[in-house]
């Protein structure tokens, strides 16, 4: 089942952004593999990260990292929205692919 999560921002003690972990069952929530890229969405920006389950992380949390948060203009205890994030490539016109 592929869709989107809203759940709560935990702060990761680790600095550098990029990625986040979030329980294993909400992985599978998503339809995604592990170390996919998904769009974290706040009320003010979106951002990309790499995500990774974390069997110690709540099924309603997502833990990110300092950096992340501060792109997203979000805090610890607000919600934000994952989902997976799928690249749109433009069609081509037939006679560029002749």
């Amino acid at each position: 089942m592929s869709g989107s999560l809203n759940l709560n921002v935990e702060e990761s003690p680790v600095t550098m952004g990029g990625r986040a972990r979030i329980n294993k069952n909400n992985l599978a929530k998503l339809g995604i593999k592990e170390g996919s890229l998904v769009v974290l969405s706040s009320e003010e920006k979106d951002i990309l990260v790499n995500i990774y389950s974390d069997q110690l992380v709540d099924e309603g949390s997502v833990v990110i990292r300092k950096e992340d948060m501060k792109k997203l203009i979000t805090a610890e205890g607000c919600s934000v929205k994952v989902r997976p994030h799928s690249k749109v490539l433009k069609s081509k016109p037939l006679d560029k692919l002749l």
